[in-house]
C-alpha cells in the first residue's frame, strides 16, 4: 500500500472561486484545485482519522463528505488507480505512487520506496533501453537536468515506448510547492488499433501491397531522401497487358488470383530498399530508391518484364499477361509527386503505342506528343459538331463479271490546318476521348444517307461495308445503332456489311451473340485484314461470319512470289471450304486479277477498279462503269472474253 506521507494541498481564497468555493473556504475546508494558486499552498500531513481535504473534482463534485475521516480510503483509491501515478516532492523524491505504476514501468517492488530519488528510476529504465540511444549516464544527466529546471512550467504530455514495447502516454503536472505529479496511461492497445487503421488505409487488401495513398507517401519520402543523399529514385508505373481479357473470359475471381500471383513476382524482383504498390485494377508501381546512377533502374525493369512475361496457371488455365512499364527518374526528371506520376504515365503510354511488353523512359518529347493528341481529341469533338468529317467510298468488284457489288466506306477528316488526318489517328483519338459512339453513329448515318441517294438514282443490290472499332463492339451498342439507322432511313435488310478484326473474335465471348443479332437484322459480317492477326479455326467455323478480306500485304507480288501466292491460296481455300466469301484488298495490277481468279477469289477492291471517292460522285462512277467507259483498259477485253 502507498505510504501516508505529507501531501501539498491548496486553500482556496474567497475570491478564487465564486459562491461554493468561498463558502467552503470560510468553513475552514481545504480544497484540491486544478487551478493555478493565488497564494502559497499550505502543507499538511494526512493521518488516519484526520478529515481529508475537500476534493473538488473535475466535474465540480465535492468529495469531502465521502473521505471525511478516511485518509486510508484516499490512499487506497490512489494505490488502486488504473493509471500509473507518481508524486515527487520538490527534491524530486518519490512520495506517493499507485500499484499500476510498477506494472506499466515494469519496476521491481524492491526498488520502489518512499523517498526514492527520481534519478534511480531513470537509471533503472535507461539500463533496459527504455529511452533509446545514448549511454545510461548520458540519459540520466539529460533527463535530470530537464526535471531540475522545472521546464516546462505548465502541464505537458508526450508518448514514449518502453523497451518491452509498451506505449505510454506520460503527463507531467508541476505542483505549486515545487513537486511534480506524473501519470502514465497504457496506450498500447489503442496505439496498435490506430496503427492497424492506418495500415488498412495505406494497404491494398487483396495483395498486401501499398495502395495509392501509401504509394504517394513512400514516393515523397524516397524523393526527400534522394535530395539529402544526392542519389536517384526511379518510379516505374506499369499495368498488365490483356488483363481485361482474363477478367472477361475467366471471371473476376480468377483475375484476383492473377493479381496476387503478379504481386508476388514483383516482390521477388525488387530489392529490399524498393517499394511495390498496387494503385488499382491491374495498375502497379515500383519505387526504386537509393540509386547511385540514374541508369541503375535498367536491370530491375528487365527483371520485371521477364518475370511477368512468363505464363501463369490460374484455375488450370494457362494465362499470358505480360507488362508494359513507364519510367521516370528523380531528380533528373525534376518535379513533385504528381509530376513524376504524370511523367511515368506518359512513358507507359508510349511503350503501349510501340507494341507493349517492354519498358520506356520518359523524355520531354513525350509531353509534346501528348499535347498534340489532346489537341487532336479536342478538334475531333469540334469536327463532329461542325460536320468536318465525311465518307469516301471505294468500289468492290465481282472478279468474274467485273460488276460492282458494293463500296467500302472510308472516313476522311480534312482538318483546317493539319490537312487530311489518317483514320489510324482518328479512331484512337475517338476511343481515348470517349467519342467512338458518336463517331460510329455518324458513319452509319452518313453511309445510309448516301445509300439512299444511290437507290433513288436506280442503283440497287449494292452493299456498304463499314469498319467498326473494337471498343464500339465491346460496349454492345452496335446492334441498337444499326437497328435505329435502318428504321430512320427505311433501308432494306441487306444494305450493310460490318467489318471487324480477328483479335476481337478471339478475345470476346460475347461475339457470337452480337454477330447473331446483327445477322437477324440482315447485316453481313466480314473479317478485315485476315491473316495479320490470330483466329481460331473453330471460331471461324462456329461464328456467324460471311466473308474474309485478304490483307493487301499478301497481294504484293502475288503473281511472282510463290510464298505470297501460297498464303493467299490457303486463305481462299479456307474461306471456300467454310462456305465463306473472300475479298482481296489492294488490287492494282492486271496480273493480280488473273492470279486471284485462278485461285477462286471472287471479289476484289483496289486502285485498279477505282480510288476512294466522295459519296456524291458514286452515281456518276456507276453510270460510266456500267457503260464500260471507266473499266481499266487492260480489263475491258478480259471482261468481254
Amino acid at each position: 500500500m502507498a505510504r501516508r506521507v505529507p501531501v501539498s494541498v491548496q486553500a482556496v481564497s474567497p475570491g478564487g472561486r465564486a459562491g461554493r468555493a468561498s463558502e467552503r473556504a470560510s468553513n475552514s475546508d481545504v480544497v484540491l484545485s486544478r487551478e493555478r494558486p493565488s497564494q502559497p499552498a499550505a502543507r499538511r500531513e494526512i493521518r488516519t482519522g484526520d478529515a481529508p481535504p475537500a476534493l473538488d473534482g473535475p466535474w465540480g463534485l465535492d468529495l469531502s463528505a465521502l473521505f471525511s475521516g478516511r485518509a486510508d480510503l484516499l490512499h487506497s483509491v490512489i494505490e488502486n488507480l488504473k493509471v500509473g501515478l507518481a508524486l515527487f516532492d520538490k527534491d524530486l523524491r518519490l512520495r506517493l505512487w499507485s500499484r499500476e505504476l510498477l506494472t506499466l514501468l515494469d519496476l521491481p517492488p524492491r526498488l520502489v520506496r518512499d523517498g526514492l530519488p527520481m534519478e534511480e528510476i531513470i537509471r533503472f529504465c535507461a539500463a533496459r533501453g527504455d529511452y533509446g540511444s545514448g549511454t545510461v549516464e548520458e540519459v540520466v544527466a539529460r533527463r535530470m537536468a530537464r526535471a531540475k529546471s522545472r521546464l516546462p512550467l505548465h502541464e505537458h504530455s508526450y508518448q514514449r515506448r518502453t523497451a518491452a514495447g509498451r506505449v505510454l502516454e506520460v503527463r507531467g503536472t508541476p505542483l505549486p510547492d515545487g513537486g511534480l505529479l506524473t501519470t502514465y496511461i497504457d496506450m498500447t492497445e489503442r496505439h496498435a488499433a490506430a496503427q492497424q487503421v492506418r495500415t488498412m488505409a495505406l494497404q491494398d487488401p487483396l495483395t498486401g501491397l501499398s495502395n495509392r495513398a501509401g504509394f504517394r507517401e513512400r514516393l515523397k519520402e524516397a524523393c526527400e531522401q534522394a535530395t539529402r543523399t544526392g542519389r536517384s529514385v526511379a518510379l516505374m508505373m506499369m499495368d498488365l497487358d490483356n488483363f481485361k481479357d482474363v477478367n472477361d473470359s475467366l471471371g473476376h475471381l480468377a483475375g484476383d488470383k492473377l493479381l496476387i500471383e503478379m504481386s508476388d513476382r514483383l516482390r521477388e524482383c525488387v530489392r529490399n530498399t524498393d517499394r511495390v504498390a498496387r494503385l488499382g485494377g491491374d495498375e502497379f508501381a515500383v519505387i526504386a530508391s537509393n540509386l547511385e546512377a540514374s541508369e541503375d533502374y535498367v536491370p530491375l525493369a528487365q527483371r520485371i518484364v521477364e518475370s511477368l512475361r512468363k505464363p501463369a496457371i490460374i484455375d488450370g488455365q494457362t494465362v499470358h499477361c505480360p507488362t508494359s512499364i513507364g519510367i521516370t527518374v528523380f531528380p533528373h526528371d525534376n518535379g513533385d509527386v504528381d509530376a513524376l506520376i504524370r511523367n511515368a504515365d506518359l512513358a507507359l503510354y508510349a511503350v503501349k503505342e510501340a507494341g507493349r511488353n517492354d519498358f520506356r523512359v520518359f523524355d520531354r518529347h513525350m509531353q509534346a506528343s501528348v499535347n498534340d493528341r489532346l489537341s487532336l481529341q479536342h478538334d475531333l469533338r469540334d469536327a463532329l459538331d461542325g460536320r468536318e468529317l465525311e465518307l469516301f467510298f471505294q468500289p468492290q468488284v465481282d472478279l468474274r463479271s467485273l460488276h460492282p457489288t458494293g463500296f467500302e466506306a472510308l472516313l476522311r477528316w480534312n482538318h483546317a490546318w493539319r490537312g487530311y488526318v489518317s483514320p489510324a489517328l482518328v479512331i484512337p483519338a475517338a476511343e481515348r476521348s470517349n467519342l467512338i459512339h458518336e463517331l460510329t453513329e455518324f458513319v452509319l448515318a452518313e453511309a445510309a444517307r448516301q445509300y439512299c441517294v444511290w437507290r433513288l438514282a436506280g442503283y440497287r443490290g449494292l452493299r456498304v461495308a463499314v469498319n467498326v472499332s473494337t471498343l464500339s463492339l465491346k460496349r454492345n451498342l452496335l446492334v441498337d445503332q444499326v437497328r435505329e439507322t435502318q428504321a430512320q432511313f427505311a433501308l432494306p435488310n441487306d444494305w450493310l456489311e460490318i467489318e471487324i478484326t480477328e483479335g476481337w473474335l478471339s478475345g470476346d465471348d460475347k461475339a457470337a451473340a452480337m454477330l447473331a443479332a446483327l445477322r437477324d437484322l440482315g447485316v453481313t459480317v466480314a473479317i478485315d485484314d485476315f491473316g495479320t492477326g490470330y483466329s481460331s479455326l473453330s471460331r471461324l467455323r462456329d461464328l456467324p461470319i460471311d466473308s474474309l478480306k485478304i490483307d493487301r500485304s499478301f497481294l504484293s507480288d502475288v503473281a511472282g512470289n510463290s510464298g505470297n501466292a501460297a498464303l493467299v491460296q490457303s486463305i481462299v481455300d479456307l474461306a471456300l471450304n467454310l462456305g465463306l466469301g473472300v475479298i482481296a484488298e489492294g488490287v492494282e495490277q492486271r496480273d493480280q486479277v488473273e492470279c486471284l481468279r485462278a485461285m477462286g477469289c471472287r471479289q476484289a477492291q483496289g486502285y485498279l477498279f477505282g480510288k476512294p471517292m466522295p459519296g456524291p460522285e458514286v452515281p456518276t462512277w456507276l453510270a460510266t462503269w456500267h457503260q464500260g467507259r471507266c473499266l481499266p483498259l487492260p480489263l475491258r477485253a478480259y471482261s468481254a472474253a
